[in-house]
């Protein structure tokens, strides 16, 4: 999945168009994964709305529309990056559960870090700096 910045949710009275908003559990089979979660909690209402940038609104019944996202791609597609959008930028817990694991949600490092298997100490951290800056000791 690639990553892009989205910003903070804007909260609105009103989303007026909702005739693509589905159910969490709706999004979750459109992305042809299963829905880690049962009852309400997989009733809240996501959809797309037609914005020019990217935006996520929120109304007062907690509908969520997501803005701006032009997609020439298929609906299974769409509909993982409405439920990643849920799960990593909304910290939705029913939609985080469901694609936890999966290839496509990976969250990619940034660029120019350095490919470790594990952090180094701090005696290892001089011992680059030195030999880097060839310090001198003083005692």
């Amino acid at each position: 999945m690639n990553t892009f910045f989205l910003p903070p949710p804007t909260y609105v009275r009103q989303i007026l168009d909702t005739s693509s908003f589905q159910t969490l559990n709706e999004w979750c089979e459109q992305a042809q994964i299963p829905c880690k979660a049962s009852g309400g909690w997989t009733n809240q209402r996501l959809g797309l709305i037609d914005k020019a940038s990217l935006c996520i609104e929120i109304d007062q019944s907690g509908q969520i529309g997501i803005g701006g996202l032009k997609f020439g791609e298929t609906p299974t597609t769409i509909a993982r990056y409405v439920l990643c959008i849920a799960a990593y930028h909304l910290h939705n817990l029913v939609a985080k559960e469901s694609v936890r694991g999966r290839s496509w949600a990976k969250v990619t490092a940034p660029k120019g870090r350095v490919p470790q298997a594990r952090v180094k100490t701090n005696a290892e951290r001089q011992r680059t700096f030195r030999a880097k800056t060839k310090a001198v000791r003083l005692s």
